[in-house]
C-alpha cells in the first residue's frame, strides 16, 4: 500500500513489531510499497524476484495485491505454499478461489459500516465523538496458501 495511508502504516507497524517481537527485524528492501492492485502485488514480487531479494512468505496489504503475488510466483515457477506461503488482507470473498485459496487476515467490514455508520448518527445528533478510536476485532482464515487448510 501506499504510506501516506495510515492502514498501511498501521499494517506495515504490526506486522514489523511481531516480527521484531520474534527477534527477526524486517529489512528495508523486503518492504515494497504499492496501490492495492492485482498488478501492484504481481509487479513487486517480479520485481524481488529479479533483484535477487531471498523470501520465503509474503504478506499483501490487501487480498488483490495478494493474488497477483501469487500469479507472479506461479508465473516464475515458485511454488505456493512449499517455496513461498502467501497471506492476503480483508478476505474478501476473491480469497477462497484464488488458486491456492488465500490466507487472509480477517477485517469485519459490515461491522465497521455499522459502528461508523452509528458514530456518524450519534454526532448528527448531537453526541461528541470519542476520544478514542472504536476497535473492532480482526481475525485470520487460514487457507491453502500457507499450507494450513483451518478456517
Amino acid at each position: 500500500g501506499l504510506r501516506r495511508f495510515g492502514c498501511t502504516r498501521e499494517r506495515l507497524a504490526g506486522f514489523a513489531g511481531a516480527y521484531a517481537d520474534a527477534g527477526v527485524p524486517i529489512e528495508p528492501d523486503r518492504v515494497v510499497e504499492g496501490d492495492f492492485t492485482f498488478e501492484c502485488g504481481r509487479a513487486a514480487v517480479r520485481r524481488l524476484l529479479a533483484d535477487g531479494v531471498p523470501f520465503d512468505a509474503v504478506f499483501a496489504h490487501n487480498d488483490l495485491a495478494a493474488a497477483g503475488a501469487l500469479q507472479a510466483l506461479r508465473d516464475a515457477g515458485r511454488r505456493v505454499p512449499q517455496d513461498v506461503a502467501v497471506v492476503g488482507f480483508d478476505d474478501l470473498p476473491l480469497a477462497g478461489h484464488t488458486h491456492p485459496p488465500l490466507s487472509s487476515v480477517r477485517q469485519p467490514l459490515r461491522e465497521m459500516g455499522t459502528a461508523a455508520a452509528r458514530l456518524l448518527i450519534d454526532h448528527l445528533a448531537g453526541t461528541s465523538l470519542p476520544d478514542t478510536p472504536t476497535v473492532i476485532p480482526t481475525g485470520f482464515t487460514a487457507r491453502d496458501s500457507t499450507g494450513v487448510h483451518v478456517t
